[in-house]
């Protein structure tokens, strides 16, 4: 039946009319690149009668595969579903068996191909019902080689997938799907695997566009979570108040947004930790200044700390303001000075001046980034017809509910 397949595929109409007179009109000289690629397009059209014919000798072939397919003879139907495709790529039949290409791989262990398969049905096949399927299984694909890694044939151990790989697969699912509940997950999961390399300034890019694409949803409650502790992490390994700043907005935002999120009392106390970090930073680096006779810079910093009752050193930089004073009466008017303002683009009221790391106590291990689960499949929208731009598709619900994930 393949070889009957084969030669239906050329038929003599295609050489007709006015591409074969423009071939002849050259006598016996070879046609060009150009009247072979009009050729070559011309014959990728069909005329009606012989589209009816294909589609009847691909349904055949179809029907075969499946059989094959049922009967196990998995390496079979596999080459008859790719024959369809090669030959039959307009046919309807070619859509069902590059689908089933992807899944026969997919079944076969082989999930790198299969993602790959997938993409291509994907692509070429943007109007069939199984679209939306299709999305979802590359997703599963991805959770699976980033939770599990490779698989060989019949589950046995493969190599692993590198980072960058899984983060190309996680974003191509995105652009597949935009404004979909699986584009946020697999936004969180680049994220993920950003913050698992220390890559915190990619990661964080992540996690932002999630929060800002998807407000008010549990992705976003996951996403600004994330948030707060990547910054925590970069406020614990610098002595920049810029970073601890960052890191009690992103614990402020979250609070604001999703204050019943049951992960808003570990972000509490986590914000009010923050402010004993922050004076015993200026704390230490009062001291430093201190010590290498900067007394003014000292009177700053001691000065921030002494404008915070709360924390556990503020009756020390008092007393060790009003030891500098009597050293140097003129550092009355720096004590009493109002604390500047804090400007986003300036940093800090800080000097930025900061003393050698070697000067200050060693900071704790940074905190692990919360990694998502991987999560139940997630329902995908209604599968969508064929897309003509980036906006035909289904946006993600605006009324998801923020719950403990």
């Amino acid at each position: 039946m393949i070889d009957t397949m084969k030669n239906e595929l050329v038929s003599p109409k295609s050489w007709c009319g006015f591409g074969l007179a423009a071939v002849l009109s050259v006598g016996a000289t070879l046609p060009t690149e150009a009247a072979l690629d009009f050729l070559k397009r011309d014959n990728e059209k069909p005329s009606a009668s012989e589209q009816a014919s294909n589609e009847g000798a691909a349904n055949g072939l179809l029907a075969e595969a499946q059989s094959r397919e049922s009967a196990g003879d998995y390496g079979k139907a596999e080459k008859i579903y790719e024959s369809i495709v090669k030959h039959y790529p307009r046919s309807t039949a070619a859509a069902e068996s590059q689908f089933k290409i992807a899944e026969l791989k997919q079944v076969d262990g082989k999930e790198k191909k299969a993602f790959e398969e997938f993409q291509k049905f994907l692509t070429d096949y943007k109007g069939s019902p199984r679209f939306a399927e299709a999305v979802q299984r590359q997703f599963t694909i991805a959770e699976s080689l980033r939770v599990h890694g490779s698989k060989g044939f019949l589950g046995g151990i493969g190599a692993d997938v590198q980072p960058s790989k899984l983060i190309e697969f996680y974003e191509q699912i995105s652009t597949n799907a935009p404004r979909t509940e699986i584009s946020a997950q697999s936004r969180l999961a680049v994220g993920t695997i950003h913050a698992s390399q220390g890559d915190l300034e990619e990661a964080i890019v992540a996690f932002e566009s999630v929060v800002e694409d998807y407000p008010g949803t549990k992705y976003a409650a996951e996403a600004q979570f994330n948030l707060v502790k990547l910054h925590g992490q970069e406020a614990n390994k610098s002595f920049s108040p810029v970073d601890m700043r960052q890191q009690r907005e992103a614990g402020e935002d979250f609070i604001n947004q999703f204050g019943d999120d049951p992960r808003s009392q570990e972000v509490r106390q986590a914000l009010g930790g923050l402010s004993d970090k922050e004076a015993q930073k200026a704390f230490d680096v009062a001291k430093f200044y201190e010590r290498n006779g900067n007394l003014k810079s000292a009177a700053i910093y001691y000065r921030e700390v002494a404008q915070h009752p709360e924390t556990k050193h503020y009756q020390d930089a008092q007393n060790r303001l009003a030891k500098l004073i009597e050293k140097d009466p003129s550092l009355a008017s720096v004590a009493n000075a109002p604390a500047p303002v804090r400007d986003s683009d300036a940093g800090a009221a800080l000097s930025p001046i900061a003393p050698p790391p070697a000067e200050l106590p060693t900071q704790p291990s940074p905190p692990t980034v919360a990694r998502p689960s991987a999560p139940e499949p997630p329902t995908m929208p209604a599968p969508p017809k064929m897309r003509t731009s980036d906006d035909d598709v289904l946006p993600i619900p605006t009324d998801d509910p923020v719950a403990g994930n």
